[in-house]
C-alpha cells in the first residue's frame, strides 16, 4: 500500500514526540521534573498540548518558500519565519551568522525553436567550482532511461539528450560516450536514491539541466524531428552568509539549560528547487514545542535552536556548537553570565 504524505506526517511527528521523552527517561530525569512546566507530574500532559494542526500550518509555510538550500531566498524567508515565532513566544531571540560557500543557480535555459525553456542546474559534481555553459548547441534525442539500446544510433558527439530522471546513473554512460549535455525530465514521483545517482564525486564538469514535467512533454514532441537546441546555464560556488536563529526560554534557574535544535534548511539535487515537506516537519515541531513550553514558566532554561547549514556539511550546527557554547560557555542572551548544560542537548 502506497502511504500519502497526509499519514505520513503525523506518524514521524509522533515518534520524534515519543523519542525525546525516551530520551530523557535515557537520563534517570522525569520529564516533568526536567522541564518542571506543569503542577501535575504527567509525562504526557506535554503531548496533550501539542497542536498538529500548528505543525501542519508551519510544515506547508516552509515547504511554500520554493527553495530553503543555504544561501537561496527561501533560507532567509525562513529564518526570519523562525525569529518572529520565538518573538511572538516571548523567547530571547538571537540570531549567529556565519559564512559558508554553496552552489548558486543563478539561472538556466533552454532555447529551441524560438521558445526559451526554464530549466536547472543539478548540484556540481565533486571538485568542479563552477557549472557555466553559455551558448552551447547540439541536436535533441530523447533517450527515455538512457539505457545502451536507447543510445544505439545516434551521433552522441553532436547530441544533447534528453532522459528520464529516473534513469539511476545513465546519464554517466551518455557522458562517456561523448554526448554534449543531458536534460533531464521532472518524474511522476521519485526517491532520493535517484537524486543522488545524478550527482557524482568524480569531477565530471558535465551540463546536467532539469526541466519540469510540463516542458519535458513539449521537448519530447519537440525532439521527434531533432532540432537544434541551444543550452545556457550558470552554477558557481559562492561565499554567503547563513543565520542559526536562536530562542530562549529563560526559567526559574536561569544558569541551568536543555538545548532542543533542528535544521531548518533543505537539500536538493536541483538546489533551486527544495520545497522538502519532509525536511521542514523537525523544524516545525520544534516551533510548536517553543509555543507549548512558553505557556508557563519552566524550572531549567531551554534554548531553542534552529540551524541552516546542515546539508553544508552541519556548518550551521558547529558553529553554534564552537563559537557559542564549547570556546565560551557563555548564557545566549547575557553574554557576562556563565552557562552550564547539566541535563542534556538533544537535536530533533
Amino acid at each position: 500500500m502506497k502511504v500519502s504524505p497526509e499519514m505520513k506526517m503525523p506518524c514521524k511527528m509522533f515518534l520524534l514526540l515519543f523519542a525525546s521523552l525516551m530520551f530523557l527517561q535515557s537520563l534517570n530525569v522525569s520529564y516533568a521534573e526536567a522541564l518542571n512546566a506543569y503542577s501535575v507530574n504527567d509525562e504526557w500532559l506535554i503531548i496533550n498540548k501539542i497542536n498538529l494542526a500548528n505543525i501542519q500550518s508551519h510544515v506547508e509555510f516552509f515547504s511554500s518558500l520554493g527553495s530553503r538550500v543555504t544561501g537561496y531566498p527561501g533560507s532567509y524567508i525562513a529564518a526570519e519565519y523562525i525569529a518572529e515565532k520565538f518573538d511572538e513566544y516571548d523567547l530571547n531571540v538571537t540570531r549567529q551568522s556565519y559564512e559558508t560557500a554553496i552552489p548558486l543557480d543563478e539561472g538556466s535555459y533552454i532555447l529551441v525553436d524560438g521558445h526559451n525553456i526554464t530549466a536547472y542546474a543539478l548540484w556540481p559534481n565533486g571538485g568542479i567550482v563552477a557549472s557555466i555553459v553559455e551558448g552551447l548547441t547540439g541536436r535533441l534525442y530523447y533517450v527515455g532511461k538512457g539505457e545502451l539500446e536507447d543510445l544505439d544510433g545516434i551521433n552522441l558527439t553532436d547530441a544533447i539528450l534528453l532522459m528520464d530522471f529516473n534513469s539511476a546513473s545513465n546519464w554517466v554512460k551518455a557522458a562517456n560516450l561523448g554526448a554534449k549535455a543531458v536534460i533531464f525530465i521532472e518524474p511522476y514521483i521519485a526517491d532520493k536514491y535517484e537524486a543522488l545517482a545524478k550527482a557524482s564525486r568524480a569531477p565530471i564538469n558535465f551540463p546536467r539541466l532539469y526541466v519540469n514535467l510540463t516542458s519535458g512533454m513539449k521537448l519530447i514532441e519537440l525532439a521527434k524531428e531533432h532540432p537544434t537546441i541551444t543550452i545556457h546555464s550558470r552554477m558557481s560556488w559562492k561565499r554567503i552568509e547563513a543565520y542559526n536563529i536562536i530562542g530562549e526560554l529563560s526559567g526559574e534557574e536561569s544558569d541551568d539549560v536543555i538545548i532542543l535544535s533542528a535544521s531548518y534548511d533543505s537539500w536538493s539535487i536541483t538546489p533551486a528547487i527544495s520545497p522538502a515537506a519532509e525536511d521542514a516537519i523537525s523544524i516545525s515541531a520544534l516551533l510548536e514545542l517553543a509555543r507549548v513550553f512558553s505557556t508557563e514558566k519552566p524550572l531549567r532554561t531551554i534554548i531553542f535552536v534552529a540551524y541552516s547549514g546542515h546539508w553544508e556539511g552541519r556548518i550551521g550546527a558547529t558553529e553554534f556548537c564552537e563559537k557559542m557554547l564549547f570556546l565560551s560557555l557563555i548564557h545566549i542572551s547575557e553574554p557576562t553570565r556563565p552557562l552550564y548544560i547539566s541535563y542534556a542537548v538533544f537535536c530533533l
